[in-house]
């Protein structure tokens, strides 16, 4: 959807004019304190990276989020990835999420990228 033109707000009525003034001022601020936010976090060797439609380019703007913690976990499809730095490395352990003993494969997909599968999901990779 393209931007309308100041020709074309100025058609409307002046409360609609208003209101848009105000909308666009709130969601700046709202820009404005999200960046400061983002930018004022401590680095840590864990982010979050997520795509944002916040209006300040067209499509969305990806912001990056540190959070403070020594170890992540992440659970998906019956695999508990739990990740932590050590020394000069990154720690990579998994099992299954219900540790059952249940085996959980590493499946080579390309370069430098891997799956890691449950048995029971392996047949369908």
């Amino acid at each position: 959807m393209n931007k309308p033109t100041q020709a074309q707000i100025n058609k409307l009525p002046k409360w609609v004019q208003d209101h848009i003034k105000t909308i666009e001022r709130e969601r700046d601020t709202t820009i404005r304190v999200l960046n400061d936010y983002l930018e004022r976090a401590s680095w840590s060797p864990f982010s979050i990276e997520d795509g944002i439609c916040t209006g300040e380019h067209q499509g969305p703007t990806t912001k990056t989020r540190y959070i403070q913690t020594e170890k992540m976990l992440v659970e998906h499809a019956g695999v508990r990835l739990a990740i932590h730095c050590d020394n000069k490395c990154i720690v990579l352990q998994w099992e299954d999420s219900e540790q059952l003993g249940v085996e959980v494969a590493m499946v080579p997909q390309s370069y430098q990228r891997v799956h890691l599968v449950s048995r029971d999901d392996m047949r369908h990779r």
